[in-house]
């Protein structure tokens, strides 16, 4: 029981704070996305010696906040996911870009279709690949490479759009 409890208190060390900012981002709520993953992490100790691949522990961590937050909120709710708000982005961690850079990011993020968003932002903050969102998302690996895909597309659209706009602006 010793080594289960000091694996447990490293595990927890090593992700609560990204653990945190996804639940954030799911509940743009900060004190619902405590009690997530501590309901979450409750629910980890429990299952902790069933764990076989100590190295799959942080997208195991992952999926239960996931299945945590889904528990929280009711099934009205959970059809209303695609309306998700700003405050949700607020879980991208602190940068060191001007502030209305960072604005645009946020918006920019916030502007990409929901079905594609959550691969891309489970990418970018939890630092997960293709088959890790696969399991949290319970969706193939190449439903989620084509997400990921589409997201980068769409941002880069995005981008492209708003530098022609800048351009013939300032040509004027």
């Amino acid at each position: 029981m010793p080594r289960e409890s000091e694996g447990f208190r490293l595990a927890v060390k090593a992700y609560s704070a990204d653990l945190y900012r996804y639940a954030y981002w799911l509940c743009s709520n900060s004190h619902q996305a405590e009690d997530i993953v501590q309901d979450a992490l409750i629910r980890a100790w429990k299952k902790w010696h069933s764990i076989e691949d100590v190295n799959a522990t942080k997208s195991w961590l992952f999926t239960i906040v996931r299945r945590e937050f889904l528990r929280s909120i009711s099934k009205n709710e959970r059809n209303k996911i695609e309306n998700w708000s700003d405050a949700a982005l607020n879980a991208i961690p602190d940068t060191t870009l001007k502030h209305e850079d960072e604005t645009a990011l946020r918006k920019m993020l916030l502007s990409v279709p929901v079905g594609m968003r959550e691969p891309l932002i489970l990418q970018v903050l939890g630092g997960f690949s293709s088959e890790e969102i696969s399991k949290i998302l319970k969706i193939n690996t190449g439903a989620v490479q084509t997400r990921l895909t589409r997201a980068r597309q769409w941002l880069k659209n995005l981008i492209e759009s708003d530098m022609k706009e800048e351009a013939q602006h300032e040509s004027r």
